[in-house]
């Protein structure tokens, strides 16, 4: 090879380093701008994703998490709420609005209730009330869009880390017939469901 030609020769090799540089770059900024969207729309996804409380079931749904002081507002529907109260002060606290004046559900099915942790309800902001068994009960005599809350605490000397706890709250389950072309409204009796807990409460 000539010395003539060995500056064309270093100068393409330049150039060829320069070309694959570049390349590399341009493909490190393609795949970082690929995860950042992808990140972008998982984080959107998250974001926009409907709580429990608004994905309905057939007859009942599980309930959002909730936290000491902010109550979580339940849809028109009955609820199953499982969750763990995580210490000896800790409130958690449920909203339900009874948009029809319907009759409302109150059920603890635990036998660890009244033991470990206990429920407080209140009618349209009045006095809490405490619920005395781990049966069901029922509230009645509601006018539209009267309010029912609920709060789950520790009961007075109770000692734990955590404990789980299992509610029923909501519309009470009823049922409707046809009867000679008459339509007509009832409560599910007791005893006729699984579980048993959703049935009439005299």
């Amino acid at each position: 090879m000539s010395v003539a030609m060995m500056p064309c020769v270093i100068n393409t090799t330049n150039e060829i380093r320069k070309m694959k540089n570049k390349k590399n770059k341009a493909g490190r900024a393609f795949v970082s701008g690929l995860l950042l969207a992808m990140s972008c729309h998982a984080t959107a996804q998250v974001e926009g994703a409907p709580t429990a409380s608004e994905q309905p079931t057939p007859q009942e749904q599980t309930a959002p998490a909730t936290g000491n002081s902010i109550p979580v507002v339940l849809t028109d529907k009955i609820h199953q709420i499982n969750k763990i109260l995580e210490s000896t002060t800790a409130v958690h606290q449920y909203e339900f609005t009874a948009v029809r004046g319907q009759n409302v559900l109150i059920a603890t099915p635990d036998h660890r209730y009244n033991q470990t942790w206990r429920l407080e309800y209140q009618v349209d902001g009045g006095e809490w009330q405490a619920k005395r068994h781990n049966g069901a009960e029922k509230i009645s005599g509601l006018n539209a869009d009267s309010q029912v809350n609920i709060r789950i605490l520790a009961t007075e000397g109770a000692r734990f880390d955590s404990v789980d706890y299992s509610v029923v709250f909501g519309s009470y389950p009823h049922m409707r017939y046809d009867l000679h072309n008459e339509e007509g409204f009832l409560p599910i009796p007791h005893g006729r469901t699984t579980p048993a807990f959703l049935g009439f409460v005299r």
